[in-house]
């Protein structure tokens, strides 16, 4: 028995909170479940800490260096999206060190949080 309920349009309470609006979720579950939800809430609460954080920062990102971190994200290399983009090899280069610099990320396991504003 599980219900869960958002007050957000489509149920969207990621874009909601990124947007900053606010986001009520409510769920109903059996007991015998509430040691795996309250696991389950602690990764959420995690996450939206991870996007109230760095809001700001992924803000400051072009259209492109969202494009690029994407496709970064999805694990190409960079010879592949300059092929996706149409660019230079060099010019996904500048962009992954902008993004770098941007977003206060070194390696890419510090990127990977950044797969919840996708």
């Amino acid at each position: 028995m599980e219900t869960l309920t958002t007050l957000v349009p489509n149920n969207d309470w990621q874009l909601a909170l990124v947007n900053g609006q606010k986001a009520v979720i409510s769920l109903e579950i059996a007991i015998e479940d509430l040691a795996i939800y309250r696991k389950l809430t602690n990764v959420l609460t995690k996450q939206l800490d991870f996007l109230g954080s760095n809001k700001a920062s992924f803000e400051q990102l072009t259209r492109r260096e969202k494009q690029v971190l994407h496709h970064i994200l999805q694990g190409y290399s960079n010879e592949a999206i300059a092929d996706m983009l149409c660019v230079s090899c060099y010019t996904i280069k500048t962009h992954r060190k902008n993004i770098n610099e941007k977003l206060n990320c070194k390696t890419m396991v510090e990127l990977l949080p950044y797969l919840l504003f996708f």
